[in-house]
């Protein structure tokens, strides 16, 4: 089965004005991932980033240092002069703890799926 390749650093590009540094270490047996996650300049941090792939989807927590709880889930968008297997990232976030406070959200790096 492919499966979305997110090892490295990219960024999320919420529409409530926040970009969240993602920086999967692992991905491990191309489902399980881990990672560190900051925004706000650095000023809120998270070493427990953890969530999984399934083919094109992405299901991700990061647990924040400032006590909130991030929980983001998107799929792999292809625009139309992507060429196969490439794509950007889509999907919406809300925080766990306050589950009403949601957000969508994009990448603008392009990654691939195989």
């Amino acid at each position: 089965m492919a499966f979305l390749r997110l090892t490295g650093r990219w960024y999320i590009i919420q529409d409530n004005g926040f970009i969240v540094e993602v920086i999967i270490v692992t991905q491990d047996n191309a489902d399980y991932m881990w990672g560190h996650a900051s925004h706000s300049n650095g000023a809120v941090r998270s070493d427990n980033l953890n969530g999984h792939v399934v083919g094109e989807y992405l299901d991700m927590k990061i647990l924040w240092n400032d006590g909130t709880e991030g929980h983001y889930k998107g799929k792999l968008i292809r625009g139309s002069f992507d060429p196969p297997g490439l794509g950007h990232l889509e999907g919406e976030t809300y925080d766990e703890r306050n589950p009403e406070s949601r957000a969508n959200w994009h990448t603008n790096e392009t990654f691939a799926i195989g």
